[in-house]
């Protein structure tokens, strides 16, 4: 009887050999989608920072016309602008606190110097989670 179930533990084991495969190729897809995620993320990130100098500049022409010149400056409507900006940018800052927490170790791995120049930028923990 035990050799029954033996051979057929056997069977089974060798005849679906490329499940083991299939389970490794889909893990590696997921951690490639959640890579991606997290430098597209990080991309968005950078945009979003390139906008916020962009209006602050805005607004400092904006203002030294107004010094200079008495021409109306447009204050208000910077400040709302920017004020979205930086609370986008701020929500974005923790997406990709906890996408990067999350890959810690693959992106350590992958890109140490990176990763070590983000830790305090994100305040992560820079030991690898256990």
């Amino acid at each position: 009887m035990i050799e029954i179930i033996k051979t057929l533990i056997e069977a089974l084991a060798n005849g679906f050999p490329g499940i083991r495969g299939m389970r490794e190729d889909k893990r590696r897809r997921q951690l490639g989608a959640e890579l991606f995620l997290l430098y597209a993320q990080m991309n968005q990130l950078m945009v979003t920072a390139e906008d916020i100098v962009q209006h602050l500049e805005d607004y400092a022409a904006s203002m030294g016309r107004y010094m200079n010149e008495g021409t109306e400056g447009r204050g208000p409507e910077y400040g709302r602008r920017v004020r979205h900006l930086v609370d986008r940018q701020r929500d974005d800052l923790l997406h990709v606190r906890l996408l990067l927490d999350s890959r810690s170790a693959v992106v350590q791995i992958i890109e140490p110097e990176a990763y070590n120049r983000l830790v305090p930028l994100l305040g992560l923990n820079p030991d690898p989670p256990a």
